[in-house]
């Protein structure tokens, strides 16, 4: 409201200056105190319906004071009878302002004139967001898992920040903050502004808030200053996977209280204003472990695995951030590292590859993987790949199996995932193809895989007596068979023997085993007596299979009851064109063996 007042001659008090309601030319101005420049910015005065344009001063110096004043006559204010004009000020900018008031009194008479100046005031912007900003999609569902990639967490990017004008139609309650959701992007900026923004993540999907900074190592605190109204820095960081809104403020703008608020949903981007998708930088993998012989459960454990014979690789694999961190929210929908693909074969959830060290052999193709019982999922950007998530690999015999190859005394797991993101090991140690660049990560020590198998004794003796029938563990040297002399826990049991193909009374004998687990080696099968009269011959087998009854796999054929055995990585090439043979034997009751015609010899001394 500007009053014109004058001095009462008698009374010396303040008095209207106009006698009676009347439209008076008034010269108005502005004067920019912070930042004390600004000119091209008008000033509109609206009074009466009728709105008309200010200058503002290039500088607030006394020199200056000239520009305050319109030309052409002024500004038209219509006035009360109390010499009061009510008038509506817009400034499209922001800053400390005053205004200045001036009436020509005498027009005859120079310095005769009314004048007037209001205290200095601040008009700060509208909101502050920040355009161009990559959103995460056009919809509002939770989670935008679909939402293109925005960068990796805790890598730089660019970012501007930027401040703008108020607009009818986004203040709905008139208190001078954007409406949620609104455009102000395209209300028109605000080029003399300047102050320092402090910039934070507010809100995230899949629900973690992480932490926003600057700064090539991400360490300096997540502010900027905005001159001339905007500011771009391209060294921006968030610390998480997935989504996230950022707020912009700015706290006591030149004059203590007057605040500035914003946040990435007010550029019209859509999505509620969440940015991103932001994925790992890295995975990092800790707590290897590799456990030898698996399932035969060794104690003490075991220095080596037979071909076929399950191995577990039990390892932590983290999602990070470039900083190190782990990425809480790479959980759920938000990781895009499956350990179910190809129905949960954990070789190929992990690519898991093997080599012998040295000498050289590559033996990825013969890795087989699942998983002990089930397969990890992802929680808090951890996948425990360990107890009943743990990996359990095998090295496969050769294709063809004859001949036999190995031992392998070296053999080195690594792993080599990756996501649907793209997101790889923080880096690679092993070089599984021999290929000069290592391409999988360590999993574990060394160890030594043998092809491996058991072999059966023939015996004879009398009919009278037990017969105790070898049983053996060999492995390939890569020149013969030898005893595995390391082989102190293969178990056998009575019932994975079977009997068959009997000759006389033979089949009257019952099967027993003296060593279980193996000692050094070796074990036996002892055949009871089947007594006085029943001489003849019975093949012995053992069931090394996954299902009882292996007819075929005995040699000779014959149809024994046995139940399995679950070792068929210790069958052998007994006949036939694979190694996929029981080892068997025949025992000799009461028949002579050979050529000194002999059945049962005892020494006396």
């Amino acid at each position: 409201r500007l009053q014109a007042v004058r001095t009462d001659t008698t009374t010396l008090a303040c008095a209207a200056a106009f006698p009676a309601a009347a439209t008076r030319n008034i010269e108005m101005g502005a004067e920019c105190n912070s930042p004390g420049a600004c000119a091209g910015s008008l000033v509109s005065i609206t009074n009466n319906a009728i709105t008309t344009a200010i200058q503002t001063s290039a500088d607030n110096s006394a020199a200056g004071a000239s520009a305050y004043f319109a030309t052409g006559g002024g500004v038209p204010l219509l006035f009360n009878a109390n010499s009061e004009a009510d008038i509506v000020i817009t400034y499209p900018d922001a800053g400390q302002i005053s205004l200045h008031a001036r009436f020509d009194l005498d027009t005859g008479v120079a310095g005769y004139e009314m004048l007037g100046s209001s205290n200095l005031f601040v008009v700060r912007p509208f909101g502050l967001t920040f355009p161009g900003i990559g959103h995460s999609n056009t919809d509002t569902g939770t989670p935008m898992i679909t939402s293109p990639l925005g960068g990796a967490a805790g890598d730089n990017f660019s970012m501007t920040v930027r401040a703008y004008q108020w607009a009818a139609g986004e203040d709905a309650n008139n208190d001078g903050i954007p409406d949620a959701g609104v455009n102000i992007s395209d209300n028109g900026t605000v080029p003399n502004f300047a102050a320092t923004a402090t910039i934070a993540s507010s809100a995230s999907l899949p629900g973690t808030l992480g932490t926003l900074s600057r700064g090539a190592s991400c360490a300096s605190a997540a502010t900027i200053a905005l001159t001339a109204g905007t500011a771009t820095a391209a060294d921006w960081c968030y610390s998480e996977v997935g989504n996230v809104i950022l707020n912009a403020d700015v706290t006591n703008y030149i004059t203590a209280g007057i605040n500035i608020t914003g946040n990435s949903g007010l550029d019209g981007g859509g999505s509620g204003g969440y940015i991103g998708r932001f994925r790992p930088k890295r995975f990092v993998v800790s707590g290897a472990a590799l456990t030898n012989r698996a399932i035969a459960a060794c104690t003490p454990s075991s220095g080596f695995t037979y071909m076929d014979e399950a191995m577990t690789l039990a390892f932590t694999l983290t999602a990070q951030n470039t900083q190190g961190g782990a990425t809480l929210n790479y959980t759920g929908a938000y990781a895009k590292h499956d350990p179910t693909v190809g129905a949960s074969n954990a070789k190929t959830a992990f690519d898991i590859g093997a080599r012998n060290v040295s000498p050289f052999a590559a033996l990825t193709a013969r890795v087989a993987g699942s998983y002990v019982s089930s397969a990890p999922v992802w929680t808090n950007g951890v996948l425990n790949v360990t107890g009943a998530n743990a990996a359990r690999v095998t090295i496969t015999r050769p294709t063809p199996d004859d001949p036999p190859d190995g031992p392998y005394a070296q053999v080195q797991f690594g792993i080599a995932p990756t996501d649907s993101d793209g997101v790889l090991m923080a880096s690679y140690n092993l070089d599984v193809d021999n290929s000069a660049g290592n391409d999988h990560t360590i999993t574990g020590p060394t160890t030594m895989v043998r092809y491996g198998r058991l072999r059966l004794g023939n015996v004879s003796g009398s009919q009278l007596l037990p017969l105790t029938v070898p049983v053996e563990a060999q492995y390939w040297n890569g020149t013969f068979w030898v005893i595995n002399g390391d082989d102190s826990c293969t178990t056998l049991a009575a019932n994975n023997v079977g009997l068959g193909n009997s000759i006389g009374g033979a089949g009257a004998t019952t099967a027993s085993i003296t060593n279980s687990p193996l000692q050094a080696g070796r074990s036996a099968i002892r055949l009871s007596a089947p007594g006085a009269g029943n001489n003849g011959s019975v093949d012995v087998a053992l069931n090394l299979g996954n299902s009882p009854g292996a007819t075929a796999n005995a040699c000779p054929a014959f149809a024994p009851t046995a139940t399995a055995g679950n070792k068929p990585y210790l069958r052998g090439k007994w006949c036939g064109a694979t190694a996929t043979r029981d080892p068997a034997a025949r025992a000799r009751f009461g028949i002579n063996r050979g050529s000194d015609e002999a059945i049962y010899i005892r020494e006396n001394y």
